[in-house]
């Protein structure tokens, strides 16, 4: 009779365990559907990230050039004639700023304020 009693008092709780347990599973496996878009995505924004500071990088170069020194690696400054210094200046900044808008046009849409970044949580 005893036995039967603690029997009968203990089943609720291996119910409710689990039902606990079914529903973890089932909500992992939801985030880990979602891990799986997000990784890729965040590994392509880190990657055009680096692209871009390198562009910016060449574009500030750019820039140098065309107002007629350039400060490169140990901080030494290179005077050219003001004419062709403008002109390939120019040009680098904008070979650079074109490859710079094409690489962050290729970065999902998907930013931290949209409710893309809220679609695991329960």
């Amino acid at each position: 009779m005893l036995r039967t009693r603690l029997l009968l008092s203990f089943v609720p709780f291996v119910v409710i365990l689990l039902a606990i347990g079914v529903y973890a599973i089932a909500l992992f496996s939801r985030i880990a559907g979602t891990v799986d878009v997000k990784v890729p995505e965040n590994y392509q924004r880190v990657l055009a990230a680096q692209s871009m500071k390198l562009y910016l990088l060449r574009m500030e170069e750019g820039v140098l050039i065309a107002v007629g020194g350039n400060r490169g690696v140990g901080e030494t400054e290179v005077e050219w004639n003001s004419t062709g210094n403008s002109a390939f200046g120019s040009a680098v900044f904008k070979q650079n700023q074109g490859s710079f808008e094409e690489r962050r046009r290729s970065i999902p849409d998907c930013m931290p304020s949209t409710t893309c970044w809220t679609t695991f949580i329960i």
